[in-house]
C-alpha cells in the first residue's frame, strides 16, 4: 500500500514499479468498516501458517517450508515478550495495517491505481498464477 501511495503522488518520480503480492480488491470479501478495530490483534503461529499458505495453489509448496517455519516461528514469538504467556502463544500485532487491508479487499484503496501511469504500457504484464489477485509489474 505505501508504494502505491508514493507512486501516485507525483507519479513522474517513479521510473519502475513492481507490486509483489499487492493488496487489491477481493470479490469474495466484504469488510464491515463500521466496527472499530482494537489497537492490536493477537496472531498465533497457526494464524501465521494459514496466512502463508492461503493463496498458494494446490500442489505448490509456497514460500516457506514447514521446517523453516518452525525456526521462524520461534523468532516471531520472541518479538513480543508476553507472547508465550498467552494460550496459544501469540504476538500482539498493531491493527492499523489490518484495517487498511480490509478496506482494500472491500474496494477502498488508500490511493487510486489510475493515478499510477505505466510509462510503457505495452510492457506491463500480469504476474503468474500465484499472484492472480490483481498484481501487475513492468517487464524489463
Amino acid at each position: 500500500m505505501p508504494s502505491g501511495l508514493v507512486a501516485a503522488q507525483p507519479p513522474e518520480r517513479i521510473d519502475r514499479l513492481v507490486f509483489f503480492a499487492p493488496i487489491a480488491r477481493r470479490a469474495d470479501v466484504a469488510a464491515d468498516m463500521s466496527q472499530a478495530l482494537p489497537p492490536c490483534r493477537l496472531v498465533s503461529l497457526a494464524d501465521q501458517w494459514r496466512r502463508f499458505i492461503e493463496d498458494v495453489p494446490a500442489g505448490e509448496s509456497g514460500g516457506m517450508l514447514p521446517h523453516h517455519f518452525t525456526r521462524w516461528g520461534e523468532a516471531y514469538l520472541d518479538r513480543d515478550q508476553t507472547s508465550r504467556s498467552r494460550d496459544p502463544a501469540s504476538v500482539c500485532v498493531p491493527a492499523g495495517p489490518a484495517a487498511v487491508i480490509a478496506a482494500a479487499w472491500s474496494g477502498t484503496l488508500a490511493y487510486d491505481p489510475a493515478d499510477i501511469p505505466f510509462a510503457n504500457a505495452h510492457r506491463a504484464r500480469r504476474l503468474g498464477p500465484r499472484h492472480q489477485r490483481g498484481g501487475w509489474a513492468l517487464a524489463p
